[in-house]
């Protein structure tokens, strides 16, 4: 593929499945040119020239025939719609096996760093099917992911070259060289967006063809959330999503074949209503190990808030217990679930907090809250316990868990409110964090805002202590010292991050879960809001995030 501003060629992978047929074509072209081939020069040439392979990535619509060059001894494949009529349409598309001599951006610091020991797969949110258009001014989650996955590799190489100066002024040994991160999109919005489907076409009939940008939006965007909440629908987009993370998984393990001995790891990124799949994909795992470990024990193992819910409550009227959830609401039990337990997982610009409302999730989570608390007095002083359970026990089948958002992104929510008690007082729910990387730390107007917080503080509930003021400022301005970069500082500095007189289980090794992006010094919240759900994927502090958590799991 040529670059549309000058005659650079940009290589194409071709896909996995196309890729094997036109390999055995390739095979079968060479044995027919060879001396072993039974038919002479003229008719191999026949043979090959009249091999029809079909294109899965077309659907069948199209089909690459294969072009030989006995001049150059080089393949070509046009690609040409499938049917005879129109056989004379279509362009050509050079082949190349294997690697050859070109340069792809970020290609250099892909090479120089270690084998792939982290794969994250991303679940992409609402507004896919326009995102995707040729004329979306937004990336598409393909795009987005090759961007990130370039940001990520250069950024890596930059920190351990970073560390290798400092290493060689010490007269230390070098640290290792860092493992590649692989970021694997899901895509689930055809399986909604098909136009062939009944239910687009009567979309399409009904809608208004006036003011199209307008209309575009409200059923390319706020139509993925409506399905969704259907059952039907949000069943057929989780078994999407499985069975395509699932088919990925082998995939990936069948090109690197020692991902698992080696110790590799795989995680989770939702963004946008992405976050939400990714939540009922962990919450029907979650389901899966109950029931496991109930059979192994062979005794009862209670678990609040099924998965599946047979009835819907009718509207108007109050949710039952029986029709609260945290999970999915599907017609039928799902059998298949993700193969894997994520290392972390990660809910970016996430809607999950008005999902768990409107399933009545905020009651479940309170009753094995109570329940715990129960359970934590048996045989102790309850006067040592009176604060030690404040939040809910509720977990996910995960690391840990962050729940990332820009505080101007009208789509996002937080989850922690949820795991306190309902009738905490919004001044006792703590705020959420200042995500802070020990690579980027706090910036200089949040250290500042942040110390005269604390000094308020101080100065009003008890009397002002200038030595803790001072020690304050040091524990915030450390935040931004990236110099240590070796895997102890990387855990204690995660410590730090999430030093807290509350702790949530649901957080994992993170103990808190929700988590929030610094803005600039001059940031209005209106203008931000504009390209803040977008924002979560080119925003250094996330990326240096996933840097972190993947370094501390790979050591």
């Amino acid at each position: 593929k040529r670059k549309k501003d000058d005659n650079s060629i940009i290589p194409q992978p071709i896909p996995f499945t196309d890729c094997e047929k036109i390999e055995a074509a390739y095979k079968f072209a060479l044995f027919e040119f060879s001396s072993l081939g039974g038919s002479g020069p003229g008719s191999a040439q026949r043979a090959v020239l009249d091999l029809e392979i079909p294109l899965d990535q077309e659907d069948g619509k199209y089909v690459g025939q294969i072009i030989f060059n006995a001049k150059t001894e080089t393949l070509a494949m046009k690609r040409r719609p499938a049917s005879k009529l129109s056989a004379a349409f279509g362009g050509h598309s050079l082949l190349q096996r294997g690697y050859g001599d070109y340069k792809v951006e970020g290609e250099a610091e892909e090479m120089a760093l270690g084998p792939v020991r982290h794969l994250i797969f991303v679940i992409h949110g609402i507004g896919e099917a326009m995102w995707t258009k040729d004329n979306s001014a937004v990336n598409s989650m393909v795009e987005e992911m090759n961007v990130v996955r370039a940001l990520v590799h250069k950024r890596q190489s930059e920190i351990w070259k970073r560390e290798c100066s400092k290493a060689e002024r010490e007269n230390r040994a070098l640290p290792p060289v860092p493992n590649r991160i692989e970021f694997i999109p899901i895509q689930w919005y055809e399986r909604i967006h098909c136009q062939s489907t009944s239910l687009m076409k009567s979309l399409n009939a009904v809608t208004l063809k006036t003011i199209p940008a307008l209309r575009d939006i409200a059923n390319d965007v706020i139509f993925d959330v409506l399905m969704y909440m259907m059952p039907d629908f949000c069943e057929e987009t989780l078994d999407c999503v499985t069975t395509q993370m699932n088919d990925l998984y082998r995939k990936f393990h069948d090109v690197h074949k020692d991902f698992k001995s080696s110790g590799g790891k795989c995680s989770l990124v939702g963004h946008s209503l992405g976050t939400v799949i990714a939540w009922d994909l962990l919450s029907i795992l979650k389901e899966r190990n109950s029931f496991k470990e109930e059979e192994e024990s062979g005794s009862h193992i209670p678990f609040n808030g099924s998965c599946v819910c047979s009835s819907l409550p009718t509207v108007g009227s109050n949710q039952a217990e029986e029709d609260k959830t945290w999970g999915p609401t599907l017609r039928k039990k799902m059998t298949a679930t993700i193969p894997f337990e994520p290392d972390f997982t990660f809910f970016l610009g996430s809607p999950l907090g008005l999902f768990l409302s409107l399933r009545g999730a905020h009651g479940l989570f309170e009753e094995m809250r109570l329940l715990g608390e129960k359970a934590s007095r048996v045989g102790e002083e309850e006067e040592e316990q009176s604060a030690a359970v404040v939040t809910s026990p509720f977990t996910l089948p995960s690391g840990s868990v962050y729940n990332i958002f820009h505080p101007s992104d009208p789509v996002a929510y937080r989850i922690e409110p949820l795991l306190m008690c309902p009738d905490t007082a919004n001044a006792d729910i703590p705020a959420p964090l200042l995500l802070a990387t020990m690579e980027s730390g706090l910036r200089a107007h949040n250290v500042a805002k942040k110390i005269g917080e604390d000094f308020k503080k101080r100065f009003i509930d008890t009397q002002p202590s200038f030595r803790g003021m001072f020690a304050t400022f040091q524990g915030l301005a450390g935040s931004h010292d990236s110099t240590e970069r070796d895997i102890d500082k990387r855990k204690a500095h995660k410590r730090k991050r999430n030093t807290s007189t509350i702790k949530f289980a649901l957080g994992g090794e993170s103990e808190r879960v929700d988590f929030e992006i610094q803005q600039g010094v001059i940031d209005n919240q209106y203008w931000s809001a504009v390209s803040a759900h977008t924002c979560y994927f080119s925003n250094i502090d996330v990326l240096d995030l996933i840097i972190e958590e993947t370094a501390i799991f790979d050591s």
